[in-house]
């Protein structure tokens, strides 16, 4: 896999973002004894920044108070190395992603990461005030997460624009569903002249149609470390599954 895309990390949300899982122990709790491992691997291992609680880090399965402990764990992990800590702040009602950006930042994170999840999917008029809520709250750098699979809300352009001309977010993290579309996608922010950052969020496609990217938001960088079941009612992924993933990973190039 490619080291570094194109502008380095030189700004918030930039470079190779990984994205540890986060542990639980025999009894499904969070094991607060392993994280710290599951977050220094990725620093050590050249990454640009961490980011827990997304999707890999299980973050809409937790409670308030697991979260606050799960950022606090990182950020104490972390401290001294210069890698900066990024925390998904998710929630369904704004008033929840307020208190959860909040959170987040009191327990140590250098930036927060905001997806438009909604039960019924959201317009644009209930994002924008969502998101804006949020960066005010935090106080931080905001990454605007567009997930469309998870969400069933694809970001146009204007949102995007509107949220980073107002200082509401530093970056978008986006996915695609191949690689053409990914450089549709690219090039429309490009050309929207967005004023942030524009990351990749799609492991596979990281080789090749990521290169262009300002960012490279993966769970693959993380990858290989125990971190106990998740939980439920997610299970863990088939053996074979596993074995089929490893292969392409260690098949990717690395330069």
């Amino acid at each position: 896999m490619q080291r570094n895309p194109q502008q380095g990390a030189s700004r918030p949300f930039t470079g190779l973002v990984a994205y540890p899982p986060t542990p639980f122990d025999a009894s499904g709790a969070v094991d607060t004894a392993a994280l710290p491992d599951l977050v220094t691997r990725p620093a050590a291992g050249g990454a640009d920044a961490v980011a827990v609680l997304g999707t890999s880090g299980s973050g809409v399965y937790l409670d308030a108070g697991e979260r606050r402990t799960v950022v606090r764990h990182a950020a104490r992990a972390l401290r001294g190395s210069g890698v900066p800590l990024y925390a998904a702040v998710s929630a369904l009602a704004t008033r929840d992603a307020v208190s959860a950006a909040r959170d987040a930042v009191d327990a140590g994170a250098d930036g927060v990461l905001v997806s438009p999840v909604g039960y019924v999917p959201l317009t644009d008029e209930e994002v924008v005030p969502h998101v804006a809520a949020g960066a005010a709250a935090a106080g931080v750098p905001v990454c605007f997460y567009n997930n469309p699979a998870t969400t069933r809300y694809d970001v146009p352009l204007p949102v995007p624009r509107e949220l980073a001309g107002a200082g509401a977010v530093a970056a978008v993290k986006d996915t695609a569903a191949g690689p053409e579309q990914w450089r549709e996608r690219l090039a429309g922010y490009r050309d929207a002249g967005l004023p942030c950052a524009v990351g990749l969020s799609r492991d596979v496609l990281l080789v090749g149609a990521g290169s262009a990217a300002d960012a490279w938001h993966s769970g693959v960088a993380a990858l290989g470390v125990p971190a106990g079941a998740p939980r439920g009612p997610l299970r863990p992924a088939p053996d074979a599954a596993v074995r089929r993933f490893r292969e392409l990973v260690a098949a990717a190039p690395v330069r």
